[in-house]
């Protein structure tokens, strides 16, 4: 029984046994508690004693009484001695045998004080027995509060006193007195639950505290070690802002000696070295943990910058008792982040502004034109076929000739914002202008001095440039928005022929939304079958018959209504969505023709954009043989931009064409970039003569002498030729003297649907050609310079 309890105790109240040093330094705090109480109980215990002793001086037992009084005397006087000594040289660590002497003190004690009163309870009077019962139980609750650190102690000592309590009660023979030992019973029972939960919370405290302290020590030590190693300083403050901690590196860094420190404040120290404290009081005054509040101190007449972070110090009612955090010298980083400022600011290679230079220009332009109402203006400059001026003579000259232009810009626009966009892209802003003329006046003057040559090393370089202008604030009140609508401006102006001044109207910013949502349309156009193809007959005039048609792509918006392929064909290749349009067209040509024109041959226009493309064969031959079409029913019409790059994949795909059995025609011919040393390297099958021509065919000489010039080359050559645009019969009659034997245009046919070309090719009668009017004459000098070009064109074919 006895192992099982010892067990049991063990088990639950390990720390008054266990031989590790925390358990020792508990068992002395909890030795220290009960010495600081037990001078109390022991007086305590003098003077109830002294009490029962004269409650008792008229009995027969006084003298007994006293000599118990006395006794008793000497029994706390010396536990009186023995803990005056032990506060005055405290025992820590505690032994477990510390525990086991206050456990016998305890077991004495309680002897000492009830064994007497108890043996002569039952042959005193009432009034005796009841003070010494009130009594006994005043000192039973003393001793167990005592001693509820220690439980083995207090456990005894409770159920000793209520033992002979109970032992004296019984020995009365009073009923009454019976059912107050069943009492006193209970009540030592409560008393023993309190003294173990008292102990249980006792430890569970002095735990707590300890592994506080070992905490508070280790951020001590951690503090230190962090304040060694690294280039931060900590810094601690009262609510009132007085330093609470300052070390060596703190004085050095504030360039004060730490005794100075002791009488200043934080905040006082930063008033006197530090211009605007603004965001560090609105930090403090927020009462919220901060972090990298940038500080510009001034100290020993230098500039600092100082990151500053700091979290608030709480008492144990959770008020801000303070504010800890550490102070970090970022002054190297900052100026190190200001040169970096500064390189983006700056074009590496004209030395002008960068776009970001620009952008904070034009805020600071749109805000006084918003508080002083200045108004400013901004010029977009684009250098004229750029690309070309790198591929003709190097990317070296290249980059001389944007220098270049970035010298002249600073020369005819000096005291102005100047900046490169990127690439060959400038911009000037103007600020303030005295009038709108005057942006154009400096637009033009630019112009005028961007056409003297460049010199660039060995070369010397012809440049054109484009201008568009953008006003402040009448053309945006965002960065954004001004820079956009200049770019229109812009855009507009090389759309317009180049070498060209351009304002931003609002009619360019509609024009660039319906590019936009045009492009935007494109995107699913073919999935949603908004496309068809129409057809337009090509006639033989001397025998008045159809002899092949063109195919033309339409496109049916369901909102945007019908959109001219000249609009959306360009938005389609500089959207990189036109070699799929044009494979569907292809593929859409050659099977409707497989199927409905019998022998006609048709012909298909094909992008630049598609030949270069390394599939471009695939697709034809694919197109083919999927409709089962004759390669030679086939005809591929080019344009002369295919010849601006001369790109060796897509004469290669010419040449493959002409292998596969295809038909290839030059459309527009004469209009474009096209040299006869190209006609030469690539025999065509077809010229096509261009509309503009055509037109002019009756009211200008020139226009005959040309299309007499295309027809005898095309002739030489071995190709066939075909007009575009004959809508008059005099025009057609004038064709036919200059020899050209194929035509197209609405005298014959506008472009229609298939089943309206169906209907037309089912009701043609061949022979019924139109009547022709008058052919003008050409006048003598005129055909003079005919048969000069003739000859000079017949030499260079040779």
């Amino acid at each position: 029984m006895f192992k099982a309890v010892t067990r049991i105790w063990r088990k639950h109240y390990p720390i008054y046994w266990a031989l590790d040093p925390v358990s020792a330094e508990t068992r002395g705090k909890i030795l220290s508690n009960i010495i600081s109480l037990t001078p109390f109980t022991m007086w305590g215990a003098i003077l109830s004693g002294l009490l029962i002793a004269g409650a008792m001086f008229t009995s027969p037992w006084r003298w007994p009484m006293l000599g118990w009084w006395l006794l008793l005397l000497v029994v706390c006087g010396t536990g009186l001695v023995s803990t005056w000594h032990q506060r005055a040289h405290p025992a820590r660590p505690a032994s477990p045998k510390a525990m086991a002497r206050v456990t016998l003190n305890s077991l004495v004690f309680s002897v000492a004080w009830t064994l007497i009163p108890a043996w002569i309870f039952p042959e005193l009077d009432p009034s005796c027995q009841m003070v010494i019962t009130g009594l006994m139980a005043g000192m039973m609750c003393a001793g167990a509060f005592t001693l509820s650190g220690v439980p083995m102690a207090g456990t005894l000592y409770v159920w000793i006193m209520v033992s002979l309590c109970n032992w004296a009660l019984l020995r009365t023979g009073n009923d009454w007195l019976f059912l107050l030992a069943a009492l006193n019973v209970v009540y030592g029972g409560i008393l023993t639950m309190g003294v173990l939960y008292a102990a249980k919370a006792t430890n569970a405290r002095l735990q707590s505290e300890r592994e506080a302290e070992r905490q508070s020590r280790m951020v001590s030590v951690l503090l230190r070690d962090f304040e060694e190693q690294t280039t931060d300083v900590l810094w601690e403050v009262n609510l009132s802002g007085r330093f609470t901690h300052v070390s060596d590196k703190l004085a050095k860094l504030l360039g004060c000696e730490p005794s100075q420190l002791q009488d200043t404040t934080l905040q006082g120290w930063f008033r006197t070295h530090c211009p605007h404290l603004d965001e560090f009081k609105q930090a403090l005054r927020a009462g919220q943990p901060f972090r990298d509040v940038i500080l510009p101190i001034s100290l020993s007449q230098q500039d600092h910058w100082w990151s500053v972070s700091a979290r608030p110090l709480f008492d144990d009612n959770g008020n801000v008792m303070g504010w800890r955090g550490v102070i970090a010298d970022i002054t190297e980083q900052h100026q190190a982040q200001s040169r970096l400022k500064d390189l983006s600011l700056i074009d590496p290679l004209t030395g002008i502004g960068s776009r970001t230079h620009l952008r904070e220009a034009l805020g600071h332009a749109l805000e006084l034109a918003q508080t002083k109402g200045f108004r400013s203006a901004l010029l977009c400059v684009d250098i004229d076929n750029f690309k070309w001026i790198n591929d003709a003579h190097s990317h070296t000259i290249g980059d001389e000739v944007l220098k270049g232009v970035a010298q002249r810009l600073h020369t005819v626009c000096p005291d102005t914002q100047l900046a490169r966009l990127g690439g060959d892209e400038f911009a000037v802003l103007l600020t303030p202008v005295r009038h709108d003329d005057h942006a154009q006046a400096m637009s033009k003057r630019l112009l005028l001095a961007m056409k003297e040559p460049f010199k660039a090393g060995d070369h010397v370089v012809n440049i054109g440039v484009s201008i568009g202008i953008g006003l402040i604030p009448d053309h945006g009140d965002t960065i954004d928005e001004v820079l956009a609508n200049t770019d229109l401006a812009l855009l507009a102006a090389k759309e317009g022929g180049r070498g060209r001044v351009e304002v931003f109207a609002h009619s360019l910013g509609e024009r660039s939304r319906r590019r936009a949502m045009i492009e935007q349309e494109l995107k699913g156009a073919l999935s949603a079958r908004q496309f068809s193809l129409y057809w337009q007959p090509k006639v033989q005039t001397d025998e008045w018959r159809i002899c092949g048609c063109e195919a033309l792509l339409r496109w049916a918006h369901p909102t945007l209504g019908i959109i001219s392929p000249a609009e959306f064909i360009p938005i389609a290749e500089a959207a990189g969505l036109i070699p799929a349009i044009g494979n569907w067209v292809l593929r859409e040509a050659c099977k409707v023709a497989a199927r409905h024109f019998g022998n006609l041959t048709i012909s298909v226009n094909a992008s630049p954009a598609q030949l270069v493309r390394p599939h471009f064969m695939e697709n034809i031959n694919a197109a083919l043989s999927e409709s089962r079409l004759p390669a030679s029913q086939l005809e591929i019409e080019i344009t002369e931009s295919l010849f601006i790059d001369a790109s060796p994949v897509a004469l290669a795909h010419l040449h493959a064409l002409r292998d596969r059995g295809v038909r290839v025609a030059l459309d527009d011919f004469g209009t474009g970039y096209s040299s006869l040393s190209y006609l030469r390297r690539f025999p065509f099958d077809t010229l096509k003569i261009d509309r503009s021509f055509v037109c002019e065919l009756l009211n200008r000489p020139d226009a005959r002498a040309i299309v007499r010039t295309i027809i005898n080359l095309a002739r030489t050559l071995g190709m066939n030729t075909v007009a575009e645009g004959v809508e008059e019969p005099a025009q057609l009659a004038v064709l036919q003297q200059a020899g050209c034997m194929v035509t197209q245009g609405f005298l014959i046919a506008k472009p229609m649907p298939l089943e309206d070309f169906k209907d037309l090719l089912s009701n043609w009668e061949d022979g019924h050609a139109p009547e022709l009017g008058p052919i003008p004459q050409t006048d003598f000098a005129q055909l003079e310079a005919l048969r000069s070009t003739q000859k000079a064109w017949s030499a260079t074919l040779a």
